[in-house]
């Protein structure tokens, strides 16, 4: 396996503190983008941020994953009747300064690719692909474990807009008439991120320390965490 590129940005410097929480508290952790940036880049070259969404991952929005949905947006495809079809949604290109901290959400902003392609018994057919901008947005909170506090970070809502049409083997392909199932696409694969990150980054601790009464507050891409500490030596 060929060694991993070195991670391009240079880690950002903190802005001066100026949490409205600072004073409140007895400690006060600040955490930039760098940290979510360098785990995407991780993801990313290790061939972790895609999703092959079949037939069956669509069943529960009613929506049908097969030629015959789509053939009125991309005729080629009349040549394969009624035949399941695939979409591996993935991120196109590295997520280099994807993250921002605002309105105590971490946002994520990521060029992603849609492989469409026919199912058939001597393995998928690419058909076309759909590209287009991922947006997503998740809340952040932060649990107290024996080990100490661990931030998360849940994904409730992305969007991709606008789509284009990457490439085709089938000749047109009207995009904005199958526009739709992105959305459904979307809306798999969020769950199932959350799943993946549930365990959270965990934040630096001592033993014998409690954290309470924390509080989250995100400002110039910068997350703060302030905490009041109870110690039991």
């Amino acid at each position: 396996q060929p060694p991993m590129p070195e991670f391009p940005p240079p880690p950002p410097s903190l802005p001066p503190a100026s949490s409205s929480d600072l004073g409140k508290h007895h400690v006060t952790m600040q955490l930039s983008t760098y940290a979510v940036d360098s785990m995407a880049f991780v993801y990313y070259n290790r061939g972790l941020l895609q999703y092959l969404v079949t037939p069956k991952d669509l069943d529960g929005f009613g929506f049908l994953l097969n030629t015959d949905t789509f053939v009125s947006a991309a005729p080629g495809l009349s040549k394969w009747p009624n035949t399941n079809m695939t979409i591996n949604a993935m991120v196109a290109d590295l997520p280099s300064g994807a993250a921002k901290f605002d309105n105590n959400e971490l946002e994520i902003a990521v060029p992603a690719m849609y492989a469409f392609s026919v199912s058939s018994s001597a393995g998928p057919i690419p058909v076309f692909n759909l590209t287009g901008p991922v947006v997503a947005g998740a809340a952040l909170s932060v649990s107290q474990t024996k080990d100490g506090q661990v931030l998360h970070g849940k994904f409730t809502n992305a969007t991709c807009s606008p789509l284009a049409v990457n490439s085709t083997t089938i000749g047109p392909v009207d995009f904005t008439a199958i526009s739709d199932v992105i959305g459904f696409v979307l809306d798999v694969i969020i769950p199932i991120a959350n799943t993946a990150f549930a365990g959270g980054m965990p934040l630096p601790s001592f033993e014998g320390a409690t954290a309470t009464n924390t509080s989250i507050e995100t400002k110039n891409d910068v997350c703060t965490v302030s905490s009041n500490v109870n110690y039991k030596p």
